[in-house]
């Protein structure tokens, strides 16, 4: 077992470093020159695979959400479904507000240099951090004090 989480532990350090120096490269080109206008069609097939593929949703509703549903109150998968939408549509929604919210943060960031310049680096700095802390621990934090 130790083998196996180890071996997923590698690549993931590898693509936190990764991250971390797209972030550092990206800080070093005016806003202009690193991002060319893409359509509403490739961002929204994008977020649709990414939200699809991610195992984490994936986990959250194999786990999560048959713990609110009772057999005795009706079929189980129209259950499942309306928690499932619900959920859908509560994500849109704020997903919505974020995105229409982020045009101004954006706008703001495109303004400032340095904001930009020190986001970025915190950003490499964090995924840097995540990293190493991959690379180095041999066992998962379980919470305990040591």
């Amino acid at each position: 077992m130790a083998a196996l989480v180890r071996s997923a532990q590698v690549p993931g350090a590898a693509y936190l470093l990764w991250l971390a120096v797209q972030s550092l490269r990206a800080t070093s080109k005016p806003f202009a020159q690193r991002h060319a206008e893409v359509s509403l069609l490739y961002v929204c097939r994008s977020a649709m695979l990414n939200s699809l593929l991610n195992p984490k949703a994936l986990l959250f509703f194999m786990v999560f959400l048959p713990q609110f549903v009772e057999p005795a109150h009706g079929h189980v998968a129209l259950q499942l479904a309306f928690l499932g939408s619900t959920l859908s549509f509560t994500a849109l929604a704020f997903n919505t507000l974020l995105g229409a919210f982020s045009g101004q943060v954006g706008a703001m960031l495109r303004r400032s240099p340095v904001i930009f310049r020190t986001q970025g680096r915190l950003l490499a700095g964090v995924m840097l951090s995540l990293a190493l802390r991959l690379i180095l621990l041999d066992r998962p934090l379980t919470g305990q004090r040591l």
